[in-house]
């Protein structure tokens, strides 16, 4: 009788533990539209008693699933988004981008690669050599500060400021060459001119005599999910060049947005501006 008891309070217990885990992906569906919600609207909308939705926001947002907003509101968190981005890496990303990628290096014959955010750092999941004899890639699976390079600025750029500071913290930042960006303050400058021309460059911030053009891939919801870049040595990709490879990019990071089901006009995302480049050579 004694372990029968057992037997059934252990069922009760892990059926208590799915119809949490099911409630919680269901606060995590409402959020998942797109819009920011307070407290009694998620309540409504994932048909669960305020006070369970209480629970289980907070239960959410301390491991990073979901995000407070201003006026007691809630957003889907970076955590989420991370844990999306997943099925991107495993499934889909890689393979939908290659052949743009192998069309990319075919045209600007310079290497292309793909790298995906990992909390404070870029992971590149995907390259394509170009035939030159000097060639610049980063190997699948390693890993680059966000603030001082090219994919990294692109992945840093459309995220809310105050989340972008908090990662920076107070600085000063880890300096790699003498024109590393070690200020949080310029960092977030240079952030804002990415995200109103469309593209990031990397002039020899991580690794003197290294240059990089990068632009956002975006996938069905307009999200940056990753970013396209092209490296070069900096004797082969002057300031003079940026512009014309940095449009090349961008048409690729669309096409692969677009193979993942994104659509510029459902999602109008904000248009590239035309930001000068400096006439230095």
């Amino acid at each position: 009788m004694g372990e029968g008891r057992r037997a059934h309070s252990t069922a009760r217990q892990s059926d208590v533990h799915v119809r949490a885990l099911l409630r919680g992906l269901a606060v995590l569906e409402v959020l998942a539209q797109g819009q920011d919600l307070n407290l009694s609207e998620v309540a409504r909308r994932a048909r669960l008693p305020v006070s369970t939705t209480h629970r289980l926001l907070e239960t959410l947002r301390r491991r990073g699933f979901v995000q407070p907003v201003e006026d007691g509101r809630y957003r889907v968190g970076l955590r989420a988004f991370e844990v999306g981005m997943g099925f991107l890496r495993a499934q889909r990303l890689p393979d939908v981008a290659r052949p743009v990628m192998v069309e990319l290096v075919d045209r600007v014959e310079e290497t292309a690669n793909l790298a995906v955010r990992d909390g404070a750092e870029a992971v590149y999941v995907l390259q394509v050599e170009s035939d030159r004899m000097l060639r610049l890639f980063g190997q699948p699976g390693s890993r680059h500060p966000l603030y001082c390079t090219g994919v990294g600025k692109v992945l840093l750029a459309w995220e809310p400021e105050e989340e972008v500071r908090k990662l920076l913290g107070r600085g000063p930042l880890p300096r790699f060459t003498p024109r590393t960006l070690t200020d949080p303050d310029a960092v977030v400058r240079e952030l804002r001119v990415v995200r109103a021309r469309g593209y990031a460059v990397d002039r020899e911030e991580r690794e003197s005599g290294v240059r990089c053009v990068a632009a956002p891939v975006r996938d069905a919801a307009g999200r940056v999910a990753a970013a396209l870049s092209v490296s070069a040595p900096a004797s082969r990709l002057p300031n003079r060049r940026i512009p014309q490879v940095a449009a090349t990019v961008v048409s690729a990071a669309d096409e692969i947005s677009r193979r993942l089901g994104f659509s510029a006009v459902r999602n109008s995302p904000p248009p590239a501006g035309k930001i000068p480049v400096p006439s230095e050579s």
